[in-house]
């Protein structure tokens, strides 16, 4: 029971969640200070204007990896049940332990969606609902400067934001058909921490997701109507490694339209699993992909329930899948050894705390004590459950921020993965 949250929730959620394709079986540097009279300089001096294609080289080295973590979270809406653009900051520790911070700041209303940060978690990006980008930067202590609120420089509609390894470039996807702008944007992260002007670097056509590679981060997964001039697929691996996106490998996988709300890649980049999430379009399915130096193939179509977000367990033996309607968390099973079979569903996380209700986004952790820790936003609560080494996923924390609507959480994202 959502008591919180508005009625018409659920299918707005469900309808923003990605976009619609065809789915169905057939411690570091410090940077300087954001908003200091030489960052605008800096910033033209590397090169942010979308003319100019010289590469920004901002040095943001991630932090020590058990070093201090936030957790920040947008309240969509007031306590009367209007829109609201709040965000508030919280802290992550190393023994995984959240903690409200008191501090709080407005930007544009983010019902959903992670909040990309640079490796040094100095500059946070957050998708927001008119489909512009706000950008912040975020202090070592916690403190916040909104730096962009609603950017939009570029002709994009904001539908994921993701920040390259190096912390200098974003990618926008836009996942509305081509000729109302969809594609794949890139934008410069000056030293400032500001967008510079967008450009659109590759035509696509309902893309709601990139799944990155580990061993490659350069490359992604990603399923799409139409995309990159080719309509003989519907999956691809794109390398975003160069001005413009190549695609080394492609497949045609779907008949079905429906959302491609998640796409997650196992920890080994051997396999790819694409969640089509909208249960009234062909949704409730789970393509399993296997992923090869310039190849692509359809494995097997896997029945999950209106799956919303999809992670990889950095132990390379199973996924963890989050769905919305109804509310549950789901372990996928990996052996890469099961060449036939590789990903199966294995069942129901084990509930220590209450059911969930209404997960719609999740970050993975990958290095420290918290390593495998998976942060999920849910209705007025920060969940975290944990990927084990034989293959489970523990139900390991509930951090609840109350029961109004004003703390009802939307996006999220954490800080040094």
């Amino acid at each position: 029971m959502h008591s919180s949250r508005p009625a018409t929730l659920l299918p707005l959620l469900l309808s923003c969640a990605g976009a619609v394709f065809a789915c169905g079986e057939g411690d570091g540097a410090v940077n300087p200070t954001p908003g200091s009279p030489d960052g605008g300089a800096a910033d033209a001096a590397q090169g942010t204007d979308a003319d100019d294609a010289t590469p920004v080289t901002c040095p943001r080295p991630l932090k020590g990896e058990d070093a201090q973590r936030f957790v920040v979270v947008s309240h969509p809406f007031a306590a009367d049940g209007k829109k609201d653009n709040r965000f508030e900051v919280l802290t992550l520790d190393a023994a995984g332990t959240i903690a409200r911070t008191g501090t709080t700041f407005t930007m544009g209303n983010a019902f959903d969606g992670t909040i990309a940060f640079t490796p040094d978690g100095h500059v946070g990006l957050a998708p927001q609902e008119d489909g512009s980008v706000g950008v912040f930067a975020l202090t070592d202590d916690g403190k916040v400067t909104v730096l962009q609120p609603a950017f939009k420089d570029g002709g994009f509609y904001a539908e994921k934001v993701y920040i390259d390894p190096t912390g200098n470039r974003a990618f926008i996807l836009d996942s509305q058909v081509q000729k109302n702008g969809g594609g794949i944007y890139e934008a410069a992260i000056g030293c400032d921490g500001k967008l510079g002007t967008a450009r659109k670097v590759a035509e696509a056509e309902g893309i709601g997701d990139l799944g990155f590679f580990h061993k490659t981060p350069s490359r992604a997964l990603t399923g799409t109507a139409a995309a990159f001039g080719q309509t003989d697929a519907d999956a691809f691996v794109v390398d975003l490694s160069g001005a413009a996106p190549t695609t080394p490998a492609k497949t045609k996988v779907f008949t079905e339209q429906t959302i491609a709300t998640s796409i997650a890649v196992s920890a080994d980049d051997k396999i790819g699993i694409i969640a089509c999430g909208n249960s009234f379009a062909g949704g409730n399915q789970v393509a399993v992909m296997a992923l090869g130096e310039g190849t692509l193939a359809k494995k097997t179509i896997l029945t999950v329930e209106s799956p919303t977000v999809a992670i990889a367990s950095p132990f390379n033996n199973a996924f963890f899948v989050a769905s919305a309607d109804p509310d549950a968390f789901r372990v996928l099973s990996y052996d890469a050894a099961n060449t036939a079979a590789p990903v199966a569903v294995k069942g129901l996380v084990t509930y220590k705390f209450a059911k969930p209700e209404l997960p719609s986004v999740a970050v993975l952790i990958e290095r420290g004590k918290l390593r495998g820790r998976v942060v999920v936003a849910e209705n007025t609560a920060v969940r975290q459950v944990q990927f084990t080494p034989d293959g489970n996923v523990d139900d390991t924390s509930q951090f609840v921020l109350g029961q109004s609507t004003d703390l009802i959480v939307g996006g999220l994202g954490v800080t040094a993965p």
